[in-house]
């Protein structure tokens, strides 16, 4: 049965069996104060707030840990110290499109899958309310093929 729930996520995972569910993807607060960049406001993205102070404690990754069989965890390099070792690191390489020194040329998931780790490539296609058509795209879609990579490597 799949269930889609809207709510802040800690206080509903926390009421769940263990491994009750097949695979958490998440992409937590980095605690790099985003939203206080300026880079935020020429990016015409509006962001506001505290939402990206700090990041997840550790007692909230344990929950995430308890619920699911299966991790990815954005961000990863940013929450290593709380989370358990991992040889299943997914890295996603921007290659290109992006400002200069405003943002990171990949991002890093956390995986919990016993795997050596995989780099796809994906060009960067900016924030989707500034897109048109197929630019808006998220970088996992059949254009790429790099869903191909997640799929076969982590699912």
């Amino acid at each position: 049965m799949s269930k889609l729930i809207l709510a802040d996520s800690i206080p509903e995972i926390q009421k769940m069996k263990s491994e009750c569910v097949d695979l958490v993807l998440t992409d937590p607060p980095y605690g790099i104060d985003f939203a206080k960049q300026s880079s935020t406001s020429c990016m015409g993205r509006g962001t506001t707030g505290s939402w990206d102070s700090s990041i997840p404690t550790a007692a909230a990754f344990q929950e995430i840990l308890r619920v699911a069989k299966r991790h990815i965890i954005w961000g990863g390099n940013y929450f290593a110290h709380q989370l358990p070792p991992s040889r299943g690191w997914l890295v996603w390489y921007k290659m290109d499109g992006l400002p200069p020194l405003q943002f990171s040329e990949c991002e890093m998931a956390w995986t919990s899958c016993s795997t050596k780790s995989k780099v796809f490539n994906c060009r960067h296609r900016g924030f989707p309310q500034r897109l048109q058509g197929d630019a808006r795209r998220a970088p996992d879609t059949e254009s790429t093929g790099s869903h191909e990579v997640v799929h076969r490597t982590f699912l």
